[in-house]
C-alpha cells in the first residue's frame, strides 16, 4: 500500500518503466500481465503516453477490446496523471515479410516458406 505522500524517485525512465510493469503486473494479475503486455511485446514510456507493441494486430484488438480501460487506470493511478494508451503493431515483423510474389513469378530462396498471418491482399487460389 503506498501512503498518499510517499514519491518515488527514478534514476530514469528504464526504471520508471520497470517500476510500471511490477505495478501492472501486481494489479492486474501476474498471468494476465505475462500473457498480453509481457514478452514478445514491448512497453515504452513517453511524455504523458505509454506505447504497446505487439506483435500481431490481432492482440492489439484484444487488448484494445478487453484491457484498454482498465489499463488506463492502472496507468494513471501509478504515473499520477492521466497517461494515454497507444497501441501498435511491431513493424519489425512486416519488415521481414517479403514482397508478395506476383503469378508467374518463381519463388527464390526462404520466401518461398513465409507467409504472412494478416495481410490486406485478397487470397489468390493455387
Amino acid at each position: 500500500m503506498r501512503l498518499a505522500d510517499e514519491q518515488d524517485v527514478f534514476k530514469d525512465d528504464s526504471d520508471r518503466l520497470s517500476a510500471l510493469r511490477d505495478h501492472l503486473r501486481v494489479h492486474m494479475g501476474a498471468e494476465r500481465f505475462d500473457l498480453w503486455l509481457g514478452a514478445p511485446n514491448e512497453l515504452t514510456l513517453a511524455p504523458g503516453e505509454l506505447h504497446v507493441y505487439c506483435a500481431s494486430r490481432a492482440e492489439v484488438l484484444w487488448i484494445r477490446r478487453k484491457m484498454l480501460v482498465e489499463l488506463t487506470a492502472r496507468c494513471g493511478e501509478f504515473l499520477g496523471a492521466e497517461t494515454e494508451i497507444r497501441l501498435h503493431v511491431r513493424q519489425a515483423a512486416a519488415a521481414k515479410t517479403p514482397a508478395p510474389q506476383h503469378a508467374g513469378d518463381e519463388p527464390s530462396g526462404d520466401a518461398a516458406h513465409v507467409q504472412p498471418l494478416l495481410t490486406d491482399e485478397p487470397q489468390r487460389r493455387r
